[in-house]
């Protein structure tokens, strides 16, 4: 409670710090209400870990079924500390102030692990699509973005928002990771991933 009450000051006055404390106390608290306690016998964190390069870095993202709760209409009040810290990324963003942006953005891909957070940075990604989307674009084609489902609708709402945005090559190799969705022998998954594709294809601009 006392780092929610204070959170935003110390953002203020301490940003990159109050960044780094902030998801990891949002995340610690989400792990353990939203993900460990999920978990059925026998697996652990690491099975439901992904990797993927993200800014010349080694990203995580681990499935937190965050697609039902978070932004719910009674959302814990510990995520107003993700609130604050995504609100101080679109306020920068809005500003053009490019160095705190990536500054925020090599803080945040040495923390963030769960789908949530990722979610809410394409989210901010939507929200300002001119400055994030080309620093955000890898994340179109990172595999857990695109095949999770905890992502899929702010992938989406960033791929209508920021597409236009980015360079030739960058929507080139976007739109073929999509297409490639669904290209699998097993007859389950192909038509989930052949559904997906499908979503995400009619989000990018004609």
């Amino acid at each position: 409670y006392g780092l929610i009450k204070e959170f935003p000051r110390f953002l203020s006055s301490a940003t990159l710090p109050a960044v780094r404390a902030g998801i990891r106390a949002v995340q610690a608290f989400a792990l353990q209400s939203h993900v460990l306690r999920h978990l059925h016998d026998g697996k652990n964190l690491n099975d439901i870990m992904f990797e993927f390069h993200f800014r010349g870095a080694m990203a995580h993202y681990v499935e937190d079924g965050s697609a039902i709760w978070d932004e719910s209409p009674y959302p814990d009040q510990e995520l107003q500390i993700a609130d604050a810290t995504f609100e101080w990324l679109a306020t920068a963003a809005k500003a053009d102030r490019i160095e705190d942006v990536n500054r925020f953005l090599d803080v945040f891909v040495s923390e963030a692990r769960l789908a949530f957070l990722w979610s809410r940075l394409l989210g901010v990604g939507a929200e300002t699509p001119r400055i994030l989307g080309p620093c955000l674009w890898e994340l179109a084609i990172a595999k857990p973005m695109i095949e999770e489902p905890d992502t899929l609708y702010s992938l989406g709402a960033f791929l209508e928002r920021a597409f236009q945005f980015l360079g030739e090559s960058q929507r080139r190799t976007i739109e073929q990771t999509i297409l490639n969705l669904g290209k699998t022998n097993d007859p389950e998954r192909k038509e989930r991933m052949e559904h997906r594709r499908d979503r995400l294809i009619a989000r990018i601009p004609p």
